[in-house]
């Protein structure tokens, strides 16, 4: 682990100056709080060098707020958690200060931040992120979401994580594939989506209307066009994920859609909400298999509209083997209606902390992580918290609250949420307010929002 944003000198001159009033953390194992006493040093930094605030959310896990005097102070969770970072961010400082010259002599060594580019390849950066969308993307809340003892010392979840078990799920076969992305995928090629978009589409006609409206509005960047008022940092892929039709005028319908369009997606298997589980990881499979050097996935169901060039500006400092979205917690098995899951399926009577099902993204190691460990769990067909809140635990994924993300009792967000960069992803947006959405962006500017 690398510490890019502050440089040595600063984290021991500030880890030395607010070093003397930190004691050891306690039930550390007795190890020193060195993790502490640098993040003190970039906190006490953070109101003259704004990069420290960069250090304080990818390694301190510290929270912004906004006081009555409009300053910004953090404050400190979770350290215990991480004073083993916090070593190695000690002495990688002290290597990178006894050797400065090490990252100007090794300019194709691989990229940092992204650990899945290949050596030599470049990071696909179009333009350069303007100002008012990087500190944007700087002020989103997020926090971690704590590993629950409950869960983890539960015999489900032990013989899960144990690999002992095993379930021969149906891997359904793919009918039709998307010829337009990740068609650059073999191998020694240098271009790759930053970000894949996977929208859980259907069969029915209403769907048909609601792909149009995306390829038109926010999926538009994936055929490289611009967004409103803003650039786009990265690149996007876009694919429409749907099961079988189940009559040959609906077949014949989506081959049409599939040659016009080349991101339709279609899987051999029936297309109904039982399973909804099973549509996702076959279509999570499918990336891992056919996308390996995707860096993120964002999937959502297609009654969203999505802040692109915010959230890709969030997601170039985020983190690998974790996932982000709006968070539930303490959710009740339900044993019987829509949502029923059996006893003998999940003895349980709590869901783990798990994402909310409309929109959530996780980084692509995570996503393989995942996959791997399907088979290692009977499936649920309560699809996000299987997808996102037990198969991470087997799987020792993190899950990362982040304020911004929708869930399904939210409220039809306002363009200028998305305007003003207040909103990552919107729910509850049909054909026609997506396009109204998209259409006031272009016209509009910052002076006719209200909204402070």
């Amino acid at each position: 682990m690398t510490v890019e944003v502050l440089d040595s000198n600063s984290v021991f001159k500030n880890a030395i100056q607010y070093g003397h009033n930190i004691q050891q953390i306690p039930n550390n194992g007795g190890k020193p709080g060195f993790f502490f006493i640098i993040c003190q040093a970039a906190s006490g930094l953070a109101h003259h060098e704004p990069q420290s605030r960069q250090l304080l959310r990818l390694h301190c896990s510290f929270s912004p707020r906004h006081t009555e005097d409009n300053v910004i102070d953090f404050t400190l969770t979770r350290v215990t958690e991480k004073v083993a970072i916090g070593l190695e961010i000690l002495s990688e400082a002290s290597h990178r200060k006894a050797t400065p010259q090490r990252r100007q002599s090794r300019p194709n060594r691989q990229s940092r931040r992204h650990p899945n580019l290949r050596r030599g390849q470049r990071e696909s950066r179009k333009f350069p992120i303007d100002k008012q969308l990087l500190n944007a993307a700087a002020q989103i809340r997020f926090s971690l979401v704590p590993p629950v003892q409950s869960f983890l010392n539960d015999p489900y979840f032990q013989i899960a994580r144990s690999g002992q078990a095993y379930y021969n799920h149906f891997r359904p076969k793919v009918l039709i594939s998307p010829s337009k992305v990740c068609s650059t995928a073999k191998k020694g090629s240098p271009l790759q989506p930053f970000l894949m978009i996977l929208v859980l589409s259907s069969y029915r006609c209403r769907a048909k209307f609601e792909r149009l409206a995306i390829r038109a509005t926010y999926g538009s960047v994936a055929e490289g066009n611009a967004w409103p008022n803003k650039e786009v940092p990265e690149s996007v892929g876009l694919v429409f994920l749907l099961g079988k039709p189940p009559t040959v005028k609906a077949r014949r319908r989506l081959t049409a859609e599939s040659q016009q369009y080349g991101d339709v997606m279609i899987g051999d298997f029936t297309d109904t909400y039982a399973n909804l589980t099973l549509k996702v990881l076959f279509g999570l499979r499918w990336m891992v298999e056919a996308c390996p050097h995707v860096q993120y996935v964002l999937k959502i169901d297609d009654d969203t509209f999505v802040n692109i060039p915010l959230l890709l500006a969030f997601l170039l400092h985020g983190e690998d083997n974790a996932m982000y979205g709006h968070v539930y917690f303490s959710s009740r098995v339900f044993r019987g209606g829509k949502w029923a899951v059996p006893n003998n399926v999940y003895p349980l009577g709590l869901y783990p902390p798990y994402l909310s099902g409309t929109a959530y993204v996780a980084s692509m190691d995570a996503v393989k992580k995942v996959v791997d460990a399907s088979v290692h769990v009977p499936m649920l067909p309560v699809e996000d918290a299987h997808v996102t809140g037990i198969l991470p635990i087997v799987a020792d994924v993190r899950r990362i609250s982040t304020y911004g993300f929708t869930h399904v009792l939210d409220h039809k967000p306002d363009f200028c949420e998305f305007m003003l960069n207040k909103r990552l992803v919107g729910n509850r947006m049909r054909k026609k307010d997506k396009i109204h959405a998209w259409n006031l962006m272009k016209i509009a500017d910052r002076r006719h929002c209200s909204m402070q």
